[in-house]
């Protein structure tokens, strides 16, 4: 009888807990990687397109850089083109910051590779409902770019 008992109280402490755990944290509304074709030239463009449903509420934009650890410099330089629902286009060039000033990587490594979180956009309102469309070049000194693995585009409602 008692350990029917238990058995039923830790069935239910591990449902509330998955329930609780899922709950928490931002709600992502897209997430799409894309597997970089080694080497990144210059005129290989990767698009990601989401949905805005809601222009009330403010969201996040990450982009999650999958790069080689034995990547030869400490950040890259790329050319973000954000294209809206009416198809006005806005182009924006960015450095991305790989490693700190002490030439350790940020973000999670191993001994193979690193992956960084890095926020695009914090608290962005969309004026338009539709279909955003985010193109990504790479935009560095060289013309072909070794060592990053993989971009990954995650658009959350902002906390």
């Amino acid at each position: 009888m008692i350990s029917s008992c238990l058995y039923s109280f830790r069935l239910i402490l591990a449902f509330v807990c998955v329930v609780i755990f899922t709950s928490c944290g931002p709600k992502v509304i897209y997430d799409e990687k894309k597997d970089i074709r080694s080497p990144w030239k210059y005129n290989d463009t990767y698009q990601f397109s989401f949905e805005v449903a809601d222009t009330v509420i403010a969201y996040d934009l990450h982009l999650l850089v999958d790069h080689q650890a034995s990547f030869g410099t400490e950040n890259i330089y790329i050319k973000v083109q954000t294209i809206f629902p009416g198809g006005k286009k806005v182009e924006q060039p960015l450095s991305l910051q790989l490693a700190g000033g002490d030439g350790l990587w940020i973000g999670d490594c191993n001994d193979k590779d690193c992956e960084i979180d890095i926020l695009l956009a914090a608290k962005a309102y969309y004026k338009q409902k539709g279909k955003y469309t985010v193109s990504i070049n790479q935009h560095s000194r060289s013309e072909e770019l070794d060592g990053i693995n993989s971009l990954n585009l995650r658009v959350n409602y902002a906390e």
